[in-house]
């Protein structure tokens, strides 16, 4: 019989939608992903995935009322949800 360990070493941000990780690309830009490892946003910046991830997980949620479906504009970045 094989037992199979997993070890989740990432660090782990929760928001009132769930919880996700950030990761750095290849291509130097960053990326959410959800437990599950489906990813979420793609971003230039760490702060910008951070700031609209939740957002994201929002417009996901069965009660979601279509109030940020729109693209997005930050400072620095863009992002379409």
């Amino acid at each position: 019989m094989t037992t199979e360990t997993s070890i989740d070493t990432y660090d782990w941000i929760t928001c009132e939608y769930g919880q996700y990780r950030i990761e750095k690309t290849r291509w130097k830009t960053y990326r959410s992903l959800d437990k599950e490892g489906n990813p979420l946003v793609i971003g230039l910046t760490r702060e910008t995935v951070k700031l609209m991830t939740p957002i994201h997980m929002y417009s996901r949620t069965p009660g979601y009322d279509g109030s940020h479906d729109s693209h997005v504009q930050t400072r620095d970045n863009f992002v379409e949800l």
